[in-house]
């Protein structure tokens, strides 16, 4: 499976009636060499540009399916008259059918070109460079990143969200807020799938909300900000309750209170020191002395390679467990994957799990209609180092797996 951006200009066609109107829809295949690669299943993102006259924000307003392979057809009736006087009429072409899931063409819905410009994941796609083409070949990385905020702009944010934003507020309490790789708020918008002004204007909802920081808020908070808000801020001490609310963000998005590397001392070589199991059921924030190495070591063996989904890049790229840290504490390079952060999730969770013999991945049935479900039946990619995984970590893990199910 292939994923796609497709573009339209409003200042020559109304893209925006179009979409809101039908639901099965036809595209121009503009980049004829890109033909032989597009098929049905392939993921479509519209992409809305911003034209010269119409004033529109560009940006994401839909998304859809490839429902047949490219052919020589005849325009869309219903499309003709959405094409702006002057306009040629369009004739026979090569051309794609789509059938649109799911539409964001409200103001608050749409997913903005800046929001993306400054995103982790997908700031180097072709469309932020080159303005003038129709169709835009992506890898499953951007488009994973794409369809979250697709499912997520717009609508209200939920209290496991607005955790995640508090969460990221506590961590900049003492310093200015950055929205750069690897910060709170990238951190968050990654996890939660969020943009992320969205989460950097729910820092400031919380900066709003606490009576102890002089610093200008942003006064727009949710009935759910506020009751985030005094669920973790204990008002006699006047302080939010750190350790619970790293607690429930670690419980919530497999994350916890994190120091940063530049904090910690290791030696440059070695294994990464195995953390004592007992030492961490004494504490709720996930803080590990063997993360940091153990990370280094991993992107050290694979490059900045996901074991799933490919080139990473290493911002997003995260250190896993084949036997889980929280039990076992090991943190030897032959119990560890790289794997993309929203991947590590579903991992941990098992829903996407490694057969042993194999080694390839099996993806649970309740992701059968989510583009993770491509990676069903995907070998994992091999270390560049050549170093291997320990099947005996990998049996074991898939072992107590058959015996939970």
């Amino acid at each position: 499976m292939n994923h796609w951006i497709f573009q339209g200009n409003p200042d020559y066609f109304d893209i925006d009636t179009y979409i809101k109107n039908y639901d099965n829809v036809r595209w121009l295949v503009g980049q004829k060499h890109l033909a032989d690669k597009m098929a049905p299943g392939d993921e479509v993102f519209f992409w809305r540009a911003a034209g010269k006259k119409s004033g529109k924000i560009p940006g994401i307003v839909a998304y859809g399916i490839l429902t047949s392979a490219p052919s020589l057809i005849e325009e869309d009736e219903a499309s003709i008259p959405l094409y702006k006087p002057g306009t040629p009429p369009p004739g026979i072409d090569l051309r794609v059918s789509i059938q649109i899931k799911h539409k964001c063409l409200g103001a608050k819905e749409i997913i903005k070109k800046d929001w993306l410009l400054e995103d982790p994941v997908v700031p180097h796609m072709r469309i932020l460079k080159f303005f003038s083409e129709t169709n835009y070949l992506i890898t499953t990385n951007e488009a994973q990143r794409l369809f979250t905020l697709v499912r997520n702009t717009g609508r209200d944010w939920t209290r496991e969200e607005s955790i995640g934003g508090l969460w990221a507020y506590a961590q900049t309490l003492n310093s200015s807020i950055s929205r750069l790789p690897g910060s709170p708020v990238s951190e968050v918008a990654l996890a939660i799938g969020r943009a992320l002004p969205g989460v950097y204007n729910k820092v400031m909802n919380f900066r709003a909300l606490d009576p102890t920081d002089e610093r200008k808020g942003f006064s727009s908070v949710s009935q759910t900000d506020e009751a985030v808000w005094h669920e973790f801020f204990d008002p006699s001490s006047k302080a939010l309750l750190v350790s619970k609310l790293d607690s429930e963000f670690s419980r919530l998005w497999g994350k916890g209170q994190y120091e940063p590397e530049e904090k910690l001392r290791y030696k440059e070589f070695g294994e990464a020191p195995d953390d004592d199991p007992q030492e961490l059921q004494r504490f709720a924030a996930r803080v590990r002395r063997g993360q940091p190495l153990f990370r280094k070591n991993l992107l050290e063996a694979y490059g900045p390679c996901c074991v799933l989904s490919g080139h990473g890049p290493a911002e997003v790229l995260e250190a896993v467990h084949i036997l889980p840290h929280a039990k076992s504490g090991i943190n030897k390079l032959d119990n560890g994957l790289l794997m993309r952060a929203d991947l590590h999730y579903l991992f941990d969770a098992d829903l996407i799990k490694v057969n042993p013999e194999t080694l390839e991945a099996e993806v649970d049935a309740t992701l059968q209609n989510t583009p993770y479900y491509a990676f069903h039946g995907k070998k994992l990619n091999p270390r560049q180092n050549g170093s291997q995984i320990s099947s005996d970590f990998l049996k074991l893990r898939w072992s107590h797996i058959k015996q939970q199910s």
